[in-house]
């Protein structure tokens, strides 16, 4: 009883909130110009704490075997769509991926991330991906040094920068033959940019089969003879 009368309250205060916050726009003219800042942030803290409840009500969800109902379409998509309409348009897949890492809980810092809110879905889905791509290439004893500071990046920086973290990580833990002589597909700034400060171009494969781009060379129009070929 304890624990249901628990949770009442607590749906209790967040649906009052959620009320409060829809009269918040009408009354927004009494805010200071400091206040706004303030309450700017504290809505922001809302967002992430909301994102990561709902982490923590879908795997939940999918451990009671609730996102299987036919009622809602007898898949984890169907679940999530039904009673979350924002993700109609996008996100579900990502949901998803992440709240299967924290069911799995193989990375206890992962979910402790993601469970307290310090690290977004978003961003624990790409550091999450980019683990996938490096834990084997790196030394075994440097494996979770690497996933604290994916989670450390993934609090307060972007994609750029996460992404841009890979070189520098293999030159510095990678086992042996693991950093291979490539430059990165991203550039990122600051502390994350690569050592070399290069930015990676490829030629697209249908370019070079068309013999649209020459190594060393600009690409030479076409011109039409008075026969109507092309030479």
């Amino acid at each position: 009883m304890e624990a249901g009368a628990g949770l009442r309250e607590l749906v209790g205060t967040v649906t009052d909130g959620l009320a409060a916050m829809r009269r918040l726009q009408d009354v927004l003219w009494q805010a200071g110009g400091a206040e706004l800042g303030k309450l700017f942030g504290t809505l922001d803290a809302i967002k992430r704490e909301a994102e990561a409840s709902q982490v923590a009500v879908l795997v939940e969800a999918i451990d009671r075997g609730e996102t299987k109902s036919a009622a809602t379409g007898g898949s984890h998509h169907g679940w999530i769509t039904h009673w979350g309409q924002s993700y109609v348009a996008q996100g579900t897949s990502r949901l998803l991926r992440v709240a299967d890492a924290v069911r799995t809980g193989q990375v206890v810092a992962f979910t402790d991330a993601v469970k307290s809110a310090r690290v977004g879905v978003l961003n624990a889905d790409l550091v999450r991906k980019e683990m996938a791509r490096l834990e084997h290439r790196l030394k075994p004893e440097a494996v979770p040094t690497v996933w604290a500071g994916y989670l450390t990046l993934g609090e307060t920086c972007g994609r750029r920068e996460i992404l841009g973290l890979r070189q520098g990580l293999l030159a510095e833990h990678g086992a042996e033959g693991s950093c291979r002589p490539t430059t990165m597909r991203r550039r990122s700034s600051g502390a994350c940019r690569s050592r070399s400060g290069r930015r990676d171009i490829r030629v697209p494969p249908r370019a070079r089969r068309r013999g649209q781009v020459r190594a060393g060379s600009r690409a030479r129009p076409a011109v039409r003879t008075t026969s109507g070929r092309r030479s």
